[in-house]
């Protein structure tokens, strides 16, 4: 009778959810609901806070600082009015949105508001400004919530666990399909109130970045979103200085304007030597279910030309990543990679498998989820989050980065260089030696250097210490990797536990590779440690004669 009863009030429950989300939502005020902030063009210095009433009240204000005033709406440093108002359309009960855009914000900070009307006075919220120095922090992705709304609502639950427990996550970027049918008020109702979630109880909101998909089309696209007449819905977001995410619309023309957008926005993140350049926009370009988009002709030769990091996709209901690519060919060295496909809790489609860039080790499956993106100044970590918290998929992207450029001073210029691949492992370790040795040379600058040079050896090992892990699963591809790594450091002064590095690789039982590869790697190894290699030793005789020392 206990279970009877436990399972009655469940769906009581879950009937509440869906059918009176404002009921159900502990984020909800009073005299207004649907708070929400979404980041576009500058977000460390801008915020777009918004919100739904049911009567339209004109002396709406928001009340914010950089400092919690615990809603003591005098002591709040910037007081404003909403700069855009007005009545959803469709809307029969009259629905009205309030916009207000916050500026001259400073990066990676906490603020605190309160929103008031007359006499009333919220609880206080907070959000926090994306970063301007090269600190960590995670980027959440997902897209595809236009139904399925049990499964919406337990994802963003998961959201907001995660961002919770995790400071460093900044936004959600959101690859359209927000509701089924963009033209109805009531579903675009639904979905605000169930993204309340997003909100924790501590007030934190969780900022949006929205693309637009293919369902979202009519005018409460634009009223969601404080989206003004004649404004695109394409733009580009310095996430930090060293990533930019550019958001794109797959719904309109993909040429002329907007493919000319993409471009200057993927050249100017080029110039300002930022490490990872990312694109979200709907419709697959390598899909997994449908048919390839037609921006694929379009924009994968300028993904391509300026080395486009990671491509985050939706619309095809499904778990995903593609085979880095290039030229419509498998590139393992400077390839994109193409992931999503939507699981913020539409219901879920059997990915079509045979197709030849979700083969090992692309990867494609299904299931209710949200991607993670971790960004360091070294590596980019890809993560698959399902609704039990678990890791479908990962993959690591890395770069030449082990150094903190923002710790230096007298060589800034130099490291930034390094870490962006302006120059090369060689280059930039012959430039340290030659201040490292230059009598002219002040201490400070060589101290500098020295430094640097350490953080080189690191960021070898970590390079190669990747490689090792990769070929556990991917064997042949890490072989190549290694091949072409060690050509690049072999004129090197570097430590030589590089050999004992590789032996531990090929002592892996998964490792398998052919015996000229492995005589190549070895004559790389040699040539660091300045000896001569000698012909007729094999991986099975570096085994028994290098793993055994």
């Amino acid at each position: 009778m206990q279970k009877i009863i436990t399972a009655a009030l469940s769906s009581v429950i879950i009937f509440i959810f869906l059918c009176f989300p404002t009921w159900a939502n502990p984020n909800s005020n009073s005299f207004f609901e649907h708070l929400r902030i979404t980041w576009k063009t500058s977000p460390q210095t801008q915020a777009n806070i918004s919100w739904t009433s049911r009567n339209k009240i004109a002396d709406f204000k928001i009340h914010i600082d950089s400092l919690s005033h615990k809603g003591i709406v005098k002591s709040y440093k910037l007081t404003t009015n909403p700069q855009h108002q007005g009545t959803f359309s469709g809307s029969s009960e009259k629905a009205f949105y309030h916009h207000v855009l916050v500026k001259d914000l400073k990066a990676s900070t906490k603020y605190y508001f309160v929103i008031s009307s007359g006499q009333k006075v919220s609880k206080e919220y907070s959000f926090i400004t994306a970063p301007e120095d090269y600190r960590n922090f995670t980027l959440l992705f997902g897209g595809d919530s236009r139904s399925g709304h049990r499964q919406r609502i337990e994802i963003n639950k998961v959201i907001c666990k995660m961002h919770t427990a995790d400071p460093n996550i900044i936004a959600l970027a959101h690859g359209g399909d927000y509701v089924n049918k963009g033209s109805k008020w009531n579903e675009w109702d639904k979905w605000l109130s169930h993204n309340e979630l997003l909100i924790n109880d501590n007030g934190l909101i969780l900022p949006i970045i929205p693309a637009k998909g293919n369902h979202d089309s009519g005018p409460i696209y634009p009223q969601i979103f404080n989206i003004k007449k004649n404004e695109e819905v394409y733009f580009s977001s310095r996430l930090s200085p060293m990533a930019k995410l550019i958001t794109l619309n797959t719904n309109g023309s993909v040429k002329g304007d907007q493919n000319n957008f993409l471009e200057n926005a993927l050249k100017t993140g080029t110039e300002k030597k930022t490490t990872w350049l990312l694109a979200q926009y709907h419709a697959p370009l390598y899909p997994a279910v449908k048919e390839p988009n037609k921006a694929k002709s379009a924009w994968t030769s300028l993904f391509e030309k300026y080395n486009l990091t990671i491509a985050l996709e939706a619309d095809g209901h499904c778990i995903k990543r593609t085979l880095p690519i290039r030229k419509d060919k498998h590139d393992p060295i400077n390839g994109v990679v193409y992931v999503g496909e939507g699981g913020l809790g539409v219901g879920q489609r059997q990915p079509k498998l045979d197709r030849w860039y979700l083969k090992e080790p692309g990867m494609a499956t299904n299931g209710t989820h949200v991607m993670r993106l971790d960004f360091e100044l070294n590596k980019l970590t890809y993560k698959v989050i399902m609704l039990d918290g678990s890791v479908k998929d990962s993959y690591i992207f890395m770069k030449n980065i082990n150094v903190d450029p923002s710790l230096y001073k007298l060589l800034k210029p130099l490291a930034i260089q390094f870490i962006k691949n302006k120059i090369s492992i060689k280059s930039f370790a012959e430039k340290l030696n030659k201040i490292i040795k230059d009598p002219k040379s002040d201490e400070a600058m060589k101290k500098e250097a020295s430094a640097l040079k350490e953080n080189l050896s690191e960021h070898i090992n970590t390079k190669f210490d990747h490689f090792i892990k990769k070929a556990n699963t991917q064997p042949i591809e890490a072989t190549e990797d290694i091949k072409l790594f060690l050509k690049t450091i072999s004129q090197l002064e570097v430590t030589s536990s590089l050999e004992k590095r590789y032996a531990e690789l090929i002592k892996n039982d998964n490792y398998k590779s052919s015996i000229e590869i492995d005589t190549e790697i070895q004559k790389c190894l040699k040539k660091i440690k300045g000896e001569k290699m000698d012909s007729k030793k094999n991986k099975r005789h570096l085994r028994k004669s290098k793993c055994d020392d």
